[in-house]
């Protein structure tokens, strides 16, 4: 019985979130077609059914978690700098540490996604392209170019310091990377400088849901 075009988008669409969080936990070549295809609940001989190539695949299942993360940047902007500060912040505990499969793809990824298609690569310059556009506006710097600078380095420093916390086998190193890099945050926003800078190491908050559970939830109501 042929699916409808609707049936068919909806199979294509648990393919890449499948495939998306696989990719973060296993890495790119690591994880493979029949193996995202099981897991979907589907027969390894459906794959090119929906796309052209793993290649395809990797570009839009990457595309998704990065999507995933930067609505949340962006809706912080949008609320201002305090609310963007404790998001980026959010990004380098341990809890986002240790959660790869749902996090990030530049820290899951990034040194494979140096080889990967022409696609794919574009589509992770223009997602840090955003993340610095939405960072520079609050830093705490003299002009343009200035903001501009201090966002690479805070964003850059951020994917560094998740990669290396994920890397030491020293639980004790690996929190004070993450922590050093939640203080080098605080440092970079421009907040009034009345506001006194919190040295502790961030306290357990309930985390929102992000979009991917989101969408899980609602296929199962």
């Amino acid at each position: 019985m042929k699916k409808s075009k609707a049936e068919t988008a909806k199979t294509r669409q648990r393919i890449v979130e499948v495939a998306s969080e696989a990719i973060r936990n296993q890495g790119i070549e690591a994880t493979g077609v029949a193996e995202i295809m099981a897991a979907a609940g589907l027969t390894h001989g459906g794959f090119y059914r929906h796309f052209g190539s793993k290649e395809e695949l990797v570009a839009e299942a990457l595309a998704l978690s990065r999507k995933d993360y930067l609505a949340g940047t962006v809706q912080a902007a949008e609320e201002g700098a305090d609310a963007l500060m404790k998001h980026l912040q959010e990004y380098v505990t341990p809890a986002y540490r240790d959660d790869i499969g749902g996090g990030c793809p530049l820290a899951a990824n990034g040194s494979e996604i140096v080889r990967t298609d022409a696609t794919t690569r574009h589509n992770a310059t223009e997602a840090l392209r955003l993340w610095f556009d939405k960072t520079a506006q609050y830093m705490r710097a003299q002009d343009d170019a200035s903001k501009n600078a201090m966002a690479m380095s805070v964003v850059t420093n951020m994917i560094g310091a998740v990669t290396m916390a994920r890397i030491v086998d020293d639980p004790v190193l690996s929190d004070q990377i993450l922590e050093a890099a939640r203080k080098r945050i605080v440092d970079a926003f421009n907040l009034p400088a009345a506001k006194p800078r919190d040295e502790s190491p961030m306290p357990p908050t309930k985390r929102a849901a992000k979009p991917q559970e989101k969408r899980a939830l609602a296929k199962r109501q």
